[in-house]
């Protein structure tokens, strides 16, 4: 016969057991050369360069389309992630710096070289949302919406924009921290690089189908050159919702009320 602590645990675990828990999955990291083999990356406005473990992206010196999309990584092609509630998709890009050449706008020193402006965004096949940084007044960050146009954005939206961010030096590398979270209703991005922590609430609400995508891009000017390292993304499961943690609530009030009346019985 069970005594009346196992009685009273053994419906509280039943219940824990069987509420589904969001685990996050353990990171994984493919370099440059990684990419060009998995299946899941494609390389929509343009084919890169291998050097070493790194690609190169490079349109050349005659003016390109604008606002191209350099790296398109499917994140939900098995249907990994929750169809409710909160999910939260990371990635960690490491990204260098290279000089512009071509068709590239004045920077801060005057020059055409130090024009950069890459862009980093989550997509699912029709509308991007993510931030945008810029070489001009020592680092420009932006929160952007934009319409996903496959290898190119269109007109992206502003809805934050802040100077003084700081930026790498040409031919410095940069390590951009960035999660999604997908809402029932709206989307949340936050970014985190050379220091700085900063979050943004989108009305846009993404679908959660096997389109969704990590987006690398860049902004207007087809000669700038971005060098990728390294990309980085578990993918988190999803947060427990308000109605799961009433349930756990409950049942521990239930194991409590249950060792209550025995110990009066007793």
């Amino acid at each position: 016969m069970l005594n009346w602590t196992r009685r009273a645990t053994c419906p509280l675990l039943f219940v824990l057991a069987c509420i589904p828990m969001g685990v996050a999955a353990a990171p994984t990291t493919l370099t440059g050369a990684d990419l060009l083999t998995t299946p899941e990356a494609t390389f929509p406005s343009m084919q890169p360069k291998l050097s070493g473990t790194s690609l190169i992206f490079e349109w050349g010196k005659s003016h390109g389309p604008p606002r191209m999309n350099l790296v398109r990584f499917q994140v939900n092609s098995g249907g990994s992630v929750p169809q409710s509630g909160d999910a939260t998709i990371s990635a960690t890009w490491n990204v260098t710096r290279l000089p512009c050449i071509g068709f590239c706008a004045a920077g801060d020193d005057g020059t055409t070289a130090s024009d950069w402006d890459p862009t980093f965004y989550l997509s699912d096949g029709a509308t991007m949302l993510g931030f945008g940084l810029s070489d001009s007044h020592n680092g420009i960050l932006s929160a952007f919406s934009d319409t996903d146009g496959g290898s190119t954005g269109s007109a992206p939206v502003t809805h934050y924009y802040e100077e003084e961010t700081g930026f790498p030096a040409i031919d410095g590398s940069l390590t951009v921290q960035l999660d999604f979270t997908l809402h029932e209703v709206g989307s949340t991005a936050r970014i985190r690089y050379l220091g700085l922590d900063r979050s943004w609430t989108f009305a846009n609400t993404l679908a959660r189908s096997s389109s969704l995508a990590l987006v690398l891009g860049q902004d207007n000017d087809s000669g700038e050159r971005t060098q990728v390292n390294s990309l980085a993304f578990p993918v988190a499961g999803a947060v427990p919702e308000p109605s799961t943690i009433a349930l756990v609530g409950c049942a521990l009030f239930g194991a409590a009320a249950t060792r209550r009346r025995r110990l009066i019985a007793n």
